[in-house]
């Protein structure tokens, strides 16, 4: 793993850690405050947003300065060239691709700021987050892989990016959550774009995990500030287009190893098991209940495992665990012949089945 990565990490972490501590008195005076007005909020204190906006700024500052920087030591040689990621978008069509991802996250981003300060309805946000997967397509960001034809491929594109980004707002239900899914799921993308030979990718990522990860520092429980609809809309955003935007497959292996089909499907769905499965089941659940999808409750796995008896901290780590557990494989498949890269699937499934049964038990507890 090239060292450029750890820069962009922590210089992320570290802008994001700053900016968090300077958004909280200012939340406060501004009375940008998430007020405890549901159920499943009462009984604690008003909390400041802001969380969205350190990580946007930590992120965007962080890509711009690493970009800055790289090309003005092009081609020099020395350890302060070593430390600094490739930043390089001459390829062709790349600059437009990450122009449509930026600007997509830019529309995700001020939807959710918009929807913290004054609530929007659930099928506007709907038709935005639509818009901003359409800008993806429009500039080239579309699933490619095995695809028939290029309605199915818009199709599946739309899909993907809309299902992860509300995956993201709906595990942002408990403290340090989502961020921490987020980064760890991020860097795991970051490796293997390193490793299949996408450089500019990979620190993308590494920005993306950093800026996450720092603002854990503020958001760990007991949380002293929220992320709010702007930073979980724009997390899971950011990552799902840059999952469409990488290419998880390489033509230069041994012969018979690495299904093109098993990699673009397996490694994104390695990675971000942990929220598709938690989006699934309570989608599952409020249909079985017959409740209205977008009305918030306390049946995601976070809350389940609660019922287990774990504390919020204890659920957290223990999801956490998931995602990395779940996501290593990832990491693996492009050296796998198909049948042993199902075998690495299955067994990811079938932690989530464990992980299912027991949840289901504190559930009926409840």
């Amino acid at each position: 793993m090239g060292i450029g990565l750890l820069t962009a990490f922590a210089l992320a972490f570290a802008l994001s850690a700053l900016l968090g501590a300077a958004a909280r008195p200012l939340a406060r005076r501004i009375g940008f405050l998430d007020i405890p007005d549901l159920e499943r909020k009462q009984g604690r204190a008003a909390i400041p947003y802001g969380g969205g906006p350190a990580m946007f700024l930590a992120f965007a500052l962080t890509v711009a300065g690493l970009w800055f920087a790289g090309r003005s030591v092009a081609g020099a040689q020395g350890p302060v060239a070593e430390l600094l990621p490739s930043f390089d978008f001459g390829a062709p069509g790349a600059l437009r691709h990450f122009g449509a991802i930026g600007l997509g996250a830019l529309l995700v981003f001020l939807m959710g700021l918009l929807d913290e300060a004054r609530r929007i309805p659930p099928l506007a946000k709907f038709l935005v987050q639509i818009g901003a997967a359409l800008i993806l397509v429009w500039g080239g960001v579309r699933v490619t892989a095995n695809i028939p034809g290029y309605p199915v491929s818009v199709a599946l594109t739309v899909l993907w990016v809309v299902g992860i980004t509300n995956a993201f707002n709906l595990l942002d239900n408990m403290d340090g959550l989502s961020a921490g899914t987020a980064a760890i799921a991020a860097f795991i993308f970051a490796m293997v774009g390193d490793f299949t030979a996408q450089p500019e990718l990979a620190a993308v990522l590494a920005a993306l995990s950093g800026a996450a990860a720092g603002f854990i520092v503020h958001n760990f429980c007991p949380a002293r500030l929220y992320m709010g609809d702007s930073g979980a809309y724009w997390l899971g955003f950011t990552l799902s287009a840059l999952t469409v935007e990488a290419t998880f497959y390489r033509g230069d292996g041994p012969a018979g190893v690495a299904s093109p089909a098993m990699l673009a499907l397996g490694v994104p769905l390695l990675i971000l098991a942990v929220p598709v499965f938690d989006t699934a089941s309570v989608l599952w659940i409020r249909l079985r209940e017959r409740r209205p999808l977008w009305v918030g409750d306390r049946s995601h796995l976070s809350h389940r495992l609660q019922g287990l008896g774990l504390s919020v901290r204890e659920a957290v780590l223990a999801i956490w665990l998931l995602t990395l557990a779940c996501g290593l494989g990832a990491l693996y498949l492009k050296h796998l012949p198909v049948h042993l890269g199902v075998l690495v699937l299955a067994q990811a499934a079938a932690i989530l089945a464990v992980v299912a049964i027991l949840e289901g038990l504190g559930r009926r507890r409840e």
